[in-house]
């Protein structure tokens, strides 16, 4: 359970006071709120919010992670393709930088094993394209991702393309997070992931935090993105809740390259080859953010897991 809906805001940036209120795509008022794009803290932090995937495994379960905040570290590791081809991962300036989001939305047919979405301008509207122009009259559908439904803009100079407001957003994705700036890195980067309690900031934006967030560790956001894991002070006494034992152990997964523009994530069909050597087909979430409010569920407070993470998702 959570305190209260996550907010939405109307066009004109005031909060929807009706947390079933339908979404602006849809011909509704609610859009996501402006400030729910990404911002960095210092070099080695930023906070922001996310998607998570529905899979179940190792405790993402979509509706029930909603409102939960998770520290995700940056790693060192590239995808493999099925033809044995290195692409991807993080750029070297982010490995070992860490990042803050709370699951705000959900992606109830993201495939794979672990996957969060990370909402961030210009990243990409996929097929839904018709909410951004509503949001800011005045503005085409081409100019929130430079015409690439997926993939977004592929270089900074696209981001005065975006209405004034969705700019620092766009800057982010390829300043603090490095998005192609060298060699394709960072393409959906890896990371080591784990929940932790979730900091004012986000709470202040998102008006939400879970009802058992006490029981999680606190993050330092002024020392967190130094680099090597965390020990000691961030670990907790609270017990493992029954059937997340798994989440103690460092786990692999792969992720999604959604896209979108923070209405919606969307779709490909490219396949990722998962560290098993199995194949993992990667689709689409279409899952309307702002909204969904449901239980939250504990996992290991101190776990971290491995995961392919973090591919920006756009949407606002």
């Amino acid at each position: 359970s959570v305190t209260s809906p996550v907010r939405a805001c109307d066009r004109q940036g005031r909060t929807v006071a009706d947390p079933d209120a339908e979404s602006v795509c849809d011909g509704g008022i609610a859009a996501s709120c402006i400030d729910n794009q990404p911002w960095a803290v210092n070099e080695g932090v930023a906070l922001g919010f996310a998607a998570a995937a529905v899979s179940g495994s190792h405790g993402l379960v979509g509706d029930q992670n909603c409102g939960q905040c998770f520290e995700l570290r940056f790693i060192d590791k590239q995808h493999t393709s099925s033809e044995g081809q290195k692409w991807g991962g993080s750029h070297a300036d982010l490995v070992d930088k860490a990042m803050v989001i709370q699951v705000t939305n959900i992606g109830h047919d993201v495939l794979g094993t672990h996957s969060f979405d990370i909402q961030i301008p210009s990243a990409g509207q996929g097929l839904f394209d018709t909410g951004c122009p509503v949001q800011f009259p005045g503005y085409d559908s081409d100019e929130f991702d430079c015409g690439t439904r997926y993939g977004g803009c592929e270089n900074a100079t696209g981001c005065d393309r975006l209405p004034l407001a969705l700019r620092p957003g766009c800057e982010f994705r390829f300043g603090w997070y490095r998005w192609l700036a060298e060699g394709g890195r960072s393409h959906n980067p890896w990371v080591r992931f784990r929940r932790v309690r979730c900091p004012k900031e986000l709470v202040d934006v998102s008006g939400t935090r879970p009802l058992d967030d006490s029981i999680y560790p606190a993050v330092d956001l002024e020392t967190l993105g130094g680099g090597g894991e965390q020990t000691g002070t961030t670990t907790t006494t609270s017990p493992v809740a029954e059937g997340d034992a798994e989440n103690v152990a460092t786990l692999t997964a792969t992720q999604t390259t959604t896209q979108s523009h923070f209405y919606y994530f969307t779709e490909t069909t490219t396949v990722y080859e998962a560290p098993s050597d199995a194949q993992v087909p990667l689709s689409r979430a279409t899952s309307i953010f702002g909204r969904g409010l449901a239980a939250a569920a504990p996992l290991a407070a101190a776990a971290f897991v491995t995961a392919a993470a973090a591919s920006p998702s756009g949407r606002l």
